[in-house]
């Protein structure tokens, strides 16, 4: 027997009732749209469960205010996977004990030595003997995506620097790095060599997130003009100063008249004493690299150097940041799931000093964390399947 259509009409209002107010419930939800929500703390919650995708990497600014949560059962220990004793890592791991010191973590670390089967063998270490973080920069980004998982799954807050996958994912803007390298590359050679340049561009084009450096790195060189040529571009065999000279040789022998060299920071270091030896005049010859690293440093201060700049990173402020997160992860607390590096062009005397004079203190780095880094999004420990699957990075137009 059918109801009357009056009974017809009463029920579907209810259905219609029911489906709204469980749309309403979804929308206060931590899985719901963050476009859809009204408030600040709405946002927070509903970003901590956005990781972003390749496609559209995630870009919400992390929220120091977002609410804590249930906290893990894991060891205050936080540990350091280094892929080399490279002066780069070394920072990175003076900031990473300070930041323990301060929040009361026990420190233990391990390298690598450029052996991607050993660094997998000691995060596998790092697992047995029981951890509550991870910092790992990879030898091999692949070799170590199952270790890292596993370690994620046990609620191991994983802190990768251009690794996946990762609970806080450590990058940076690649492209804007290489192209204030170029841009002031550029300036060089309209106001020393007249608007006319030979380039050569020592790159890591075979670590995926350094491609787009290498896209900025052209695109802000030829500003200068149709008189600049790049004449060279390779990879160095290892990741070594010395790989690097003999790619810069390489380059110097089938093209004499380089005067214009775009490199990371061991390349540019490493390429110093093949043009050195080609007697180049530091008047008409520009070099830079990135990283900020000591010995490019001190290169910077000599007064007739072939190296005009250096795009630094404070590793000590990040290494602190990381163990920063790691106490509050193993409080229950929001941290950030992506610690982007922003460049500090070092290309006068003063821009040195300030940089050097912060970054010898990671304490104080730490303080002045603005100037060096940048947080996005929100995960905690209830919220930790929200990991980055995916190598961060900003999508430029021009590097695409």
């Amino acid at each position: 027997m059918k109801p009357p259509e009056s009974r017809w009409r009463l029920l579907a209002m209810i259905v219609v009732l029911v489906g709204a107010l469980t749309l309403a419930a979804c929308g206060s939800n931590d899985s719901g749209d963050a476009t859809n929500a009204s408030t600040d703390s709405q946002q927070t919650t509903i970003a901590s469960s956005d990781p972003g995708s390749a496609a559209r990497p995630l870009s919400r600014r992390f929220d120091p205010n977002a609410p804590a949560g249930q906290a893990p059962n894991l060891p205050k220990v936080i540990a350091h996977s280094l892929p080399s004793d490279a002066p780069l890592f070394e920072r990175l791991q003076k900031g990473i004990e300070a930041g323990a010191e301060a929040h009361g973590l026990q420190t233990i670390s391990a390298n690598a030595d450029g052996d991607p089967a050993k660094q997998v063998a000691q995060l596998e270490g790092f697992l047995q003997r029981g951890v509550g973080a991870i910092v790992v920069t990879p030898t091999d980004p692949k070799a170590i995506q199952d270790v890292l998982q596993r370690a994620i799954d046990q609620g191991i807050a994983v802190f990768g620097f251009n690794v996946e996958p990762a609970t806080d994912f450590g990058g940076a803007d690649q492209y804007s790095i290489g192209h204030a390298a170029g841009l002031d590359a550029a300036k060089f050679i309209e106001e020393k060599l007249g608007g006319r340049a030979e380039v050569a561009i020592l790159h890591e084009d075979s670590y995926q997130p350094l491609i787009a450096r290498h896209q900025g790195w052209k695109d802000g060189v030829l500003t200068a003009g149709s008189g600049v040529h790049i004449v060279f571009e390779a990879e160095p065999k290892k990741l070594t100063a010395e790989a690097a000279a003999d790619a810069m040789n390489t380059a110097l022998q089938a093209h004499p008249g380089i005067n214009v060299v775009l490199s990371t920071g061991f390349g540019a270091f490493g390429a110093l004493s093949a043009l050195e030896a080609a007697g180049k005049d530091p008047a008409t010859t520009y070099v830079s690299g990135n990283d900020g690293d000591a010995p490019n440093l001190a290169e910077l201060k000599k007064p007739n150097s072939l190296y005009k700049a250096d795009f630094a990173y404070s590793l000590e402020a990040g290494g602190y940041a990381w163990a920063t997160f790691a106490a509050d992860w193993l409080d229950g607390k929001s941290i950030p799931q992506v610690t982007s590096y922003k460049e500090v062009p070092l290309t006068s005397p003063a821009a040195l000093r300030a940089f050097e004079t912060l970054t010898s203190d990671p304490a104080k780095a730490w303080e002045n964390r603005d100037q060096y880094l940048q947080f996005l999004g929100n995960i905690s420990w209830e919220t930790r399947k929200n990991y980055i699957n995916y190598p961060w990075a900003p999508v430029h137009p021009a590097s695409k």
